[in-house]
């Protein structure tokens, strides 16, 4: 895998390349992990999780998560990419934040909610490449400063890494150490 963004990569003799899309433009985040590939039974679990309001799945969501390596566990609190309002009221619960405080009890770490999502914007789900790059750009802003240096910011799935992307920017600007995980990546 890419060892910066963790791109999948299907060669063994790849090992280590730090992929074209970080070699172009290095994301703001210091490194980025996925539990696992999103599809299968990981991907049922997700959207069930995330769709389908079974909130029970955010504690072995949060274990497979946490098996991950020791490297991205180097923070000093866990910060979750915010949903909006409206989307939590849909839902019923803000699914990020809830597996966030799973991974946290289960890590150590504790969870502080840095980040605000100041605009509403349409799923990712379903819609185009193009429009999912642009979809994230300009949702986030600091909600409250804590003196965490080193954050890992979590999200559910990496498709196209936009909202991790925007959402890490924004802990830049703010003067934090980014590192971000989600439980899978789209292939």
């Amino acid at each position: 895998m890419c060892p910066v963004c963790g791109r999948f990569y299907f060669s063994p003799s790849a090992r280590n390349v730090v992929c074209g899309e970080c070699r172009k433009k290095a994301p703001s985040f210091l490194l980025h992990r996925s539990a696992g590939i999103y599809e299968g039974r990981l991907r049922e679990a997700i959207l069930l999780y995330k769709y389908g309001g079974v909130e029970y799945l955010a504690r072995p969501l949060a274990e497979f998560a946490s098996s991950l390596e020791e490297k991205i566990w180097d923070v000093d609190c866990i910060v979750p990419v915010p949903a909006h309002k409206k989307r939590i009221r849909e839902r019923g619960f803000d699914h990020t934040r809830k597996l966030a405080q799973q991974l946290g009890k289960i890590k150590g770490i504790k969870v502080r909610r840095i980040l605000e999502r100041v605009r509403y914007t349409p799923p990712q789900a379903g819609l185009p490449r193009y429009l999912r790059l642009k979809n994230p750009g300009g949702s986030f802003t600091v909600k409250r400063k804590y003196p965490c240096n080193r954050v890992l910011l979590l999200d559910d799935v990496w498709t196209t890494g936009s909202t991790i992307k925007e959402a890490s920017s924004v802990l830049k600007r703010a003067g934090y150490s980014v590192f971000a995980l989600t439980l899978a990546r789209d292939i």
